[in-house]
Order: C-alpha cells, then sequence, then structure tokens
C-alpha cells in the first residue's frame, strides 16, 4: 500500500509538471488526457464485503461459502469480493446476527436457531417432526421459506440470498438411546430454541441450553449424558467420540440463511446485486452435499466402534407422538400471528407435496 500511494504521488507530480510546461508553452491539455493518465496508474475500484460465520471453514458449510465466493470474485472479474471469516473468529451465531442487523457486519451466514430474536414465531421452524419428508423440508426451505420469512427479515435489516441445509439433528449420548422413554430423567444439551425446551420435557428431560464449546465440555464431565445436534455437524466436530452412541431420530430439520445486512445491500450497484444471486443459486447444491456427507459418516462410524442405531418405523412413530402438538401450542401460545405463521408453513408443506 505504501508503494502505491508513493507511486501515486509521484505520477501526480508528473502530471502537475506537464500542465506546468504546457502552460508555460500554451499547449494545455484536454481534461481527457489528463485524465487517461492519472487512471493509467490506478488499481481496479473492489468493493468487499465481511461475512462471518461460525461453521468451521473444513465444514461442508465453510467449504461451501468458500467456493460461492470465489465463483462471485471470479464472475465479477475481481469486483465484488466476498471475505470470508469462518471458526466463529468474529463471534457466536447470536452475534453475528446482532453485528449485521446493526449493519456492522455485511453478510452472515447462520443457522436458524437465533432468528428467534427477530421473532419468536421463526422458533416454529425448528419444530420436531414439522416436515413428513426429507424432500418435503428441502422444497419448503428452497421454494418457500424465503416468502414466509420475508417480512421478518426485512424488519430486520436483512436480505436473505437464501436459505441452507444444516442438516437432521439426532441424539449422540453416553449411554443407549432408542426410545423417548430412555431420555427421562437424562440432562440433554438443546439449542436455545422454545420448541427444543418443550420437546425435552416431552421427553421427561432435562434441557440444558448449550454452545457448542459448553456441550464438548458437559458431555466429557458427565453434566450432560446427552446432546440434540445436526448429524454432520457433531461428528464432524467430534461429539461421536464422546457421546460414541447415535440415534438417528432426525426430529429436527435444521435450516439456516445466508443474508446480506440491508444497509451494505443498499449500498451496492444493481450490477454488484445481481453477481450476489449466485450464492442463490448455490443453495440447492449445499443442501444435497449435507444430506449425503450425513449418509456417508454414518455409514462408516460402524467401524470406528460407534453405535448408529437406526430406528424401526415403530419406534419412530414413538419418537413422533412424543412431540405431537407441540408446534400448535407454542403457536397458540404467542397468538395469533404465530398460528398464522404456522399455516403458512403448512400452506408450504401441502404445495410440495403436490
Amino acid at each position: 500500500m505504501r508503494t502505491f500511494i508513493l507511486g501515486f504521488f509521484r505520477l501526480n507530480a508528473c502530471v502537475l509538471s506537464i500542465l506546468a510546461w504546457a502552460r508555460a508553452v500554451q499547449l494545455v491539455a484536454p481534461v481527457s488526457i489528463v485524465t487517461a493518465i492519472l487512471l493509467s496508474g490506478a488499481v481496479q475500484a473492489q468493493t468487499e464485503l465481511r461475512l462471518g460465520t461460525a461453521a468451521p471453514s473444513a465444514s461442508p458449510w465453510g467449504v461451501w461459502v468458500q467456493d460461492v465466493a470465489d465463483e462471485v470474485e471470479k464472475a465479477s472479474d475481481g469486483a465484488l469480493r466476498i471475505r470470508v471469516i469462518g471458526d466463529a473468529a468474529l463471534g457466536r451465531e447470536k452475534t453475528l446476527l446482532r453485528q449485521s442487523m446493526k449493519g456492522r457486519l455485511d453478510m452472515i451466514m447462520i443457522s436458524n436457531v437465533y432468528l428467534s430474536l427477530i421473532e419468536q414465531e421463526i422458533d416454529l421452524v425448528s419444530s420436531p417432526f414439522l416436515f413428513d419428508t426429507t424432500a418435503q423440508g428441502s422444497c419448503v426451505a428452497v421454494n418457500h421459506l424465503g416468502s414466509i420469512l420475508e417480512h421478518s427479515m426485512e424488519a430486520a435489516q436483512l436480505v436473505p440470498l437464501g436459505w441452507l441445509e444444516v442438516g437432521n439433528v439426532i441424539v449422540f449420548s453416553r449411554d443407549p438411546i432408542a426410545a423417548p422413554s430412555d431420555l427421562e430423567g437424562k440432562k440433554v444439551r438443546i439449542s436455545e430454541t422454545s420448541v427444543d425446551m418443550l420437546f425435552s420435557r416431552r421427553l421427561g428431560a432435562v434441557g440444558v441450553p448449550l454452545g457448542i464449546s459448553d456441550t464438548i465440555l458437559s458431555l466429557q464431565t458427565g453434566s450432560v449424558d446427552a446432546a440434540f445436534l445436526p448429524a454432520a455437524f457433531g461428528v464432524g466436530i467430534g461429539i461421536h467420540k464422546i457421546a460414541p452412541h447415535l440415534t438417528i431420530s432426525n426430529h429436527t430439520r435444521l435450516i439456516g440463511t445466508i443474508a446480506v445486512s440491508k444497509l451494505t445491500y443498499d449500498r451496492l450497484s444493481p450490477q454488484e446485486q445481481k453477481w450476489l444471486e449466485i450464492v442463490t443459486s448455490s443453495g440447492p447444491r449445499l443442501s444435497a452435499n449435507i444430506l449425503d456427507t450425513e449418509e456417508k459418516m454414518l455409514s462408516h462410524l460402524p467401524d470406528a466402534g460407534v453405535t448408529v442405531r437406526q430406528l424401526s418405523e415403530g419406534e419412530k412413530s414413538a419418537w413422533r407422538t412424543t412431540a405431537k402438538g407441540i408446534q400448535d401450542e407454542f403457536a397458540a401460545s404467542l397468538g395469533e400471528s404465530a398460528v398464522q405463521f404456522l399455516a403458512r408453513i403448512e400452506a408450504a408443506k401441502a404445495a410440495c407435496d403436490d
């Protein structure tokens, strides 16, 4: 940078000398020529956006977002750059969300767990057994969630570029778990959502909201007996090594978003906003990759001495029965707005089944 500045001042001094000489001989150069001389030494303008995420850089989410950032930079010929800052280097998801809402961080990639800071009814998206099938969940996330959450995100000064797959939440436990009753009286790590707390109570468990670092420590010390985590994420950070019994309950479909602060978005040119559509079109690629990664990871774990319990249809039914009515109960407790919000989700599910 110092070299560039010195070079610029030398160039500027040279131009001034030329102008002085031209005046002396009454041959003042046209402005366009002077401008061309100045621009010949200028560096192409570049817009850089900082994107914060808690996702580990080597995880499927971290790799995907860096790939997309590279695609945007390539498509714009370097005019628009997304600088990905992962591994929670800028803070946990709650912090990232608040910073982006205030315009202090250009972009975020987070799960929907903390979107309830915007409106609590958004917790309904994380309801246990909300979706009937994997395909239905993917369809709602990709094709309908944007319109359902549009006004909430606008109110939070965020422009979502897409809704992303975080994965199916399963049970990681220190001891074998099969039926919901096996968790009765157990301390279970849950996310910071109201629906997770309601579900843990239905199970007769003690729900303990914890961040990831605290979850690892608590499982190691026995402060909690089990943890609800997305399968690919949990295995990716090594939870199976301290809680080696995995129950494939798939009770929650965790979804995330990649969004731009509205203050940042409004400052971008139409062309820069157009380049960001690359992020939107790449979302389904991540979703397919996460679901495929889940399946492959789980299939290899038994070889490493980890117990992976796939539930029978009867066992799945028992888990679903335990969670029955949680969405309606929670929506009713929040009021008519939440009831209508849940109705829109149900309508989206029906549209995806057609």
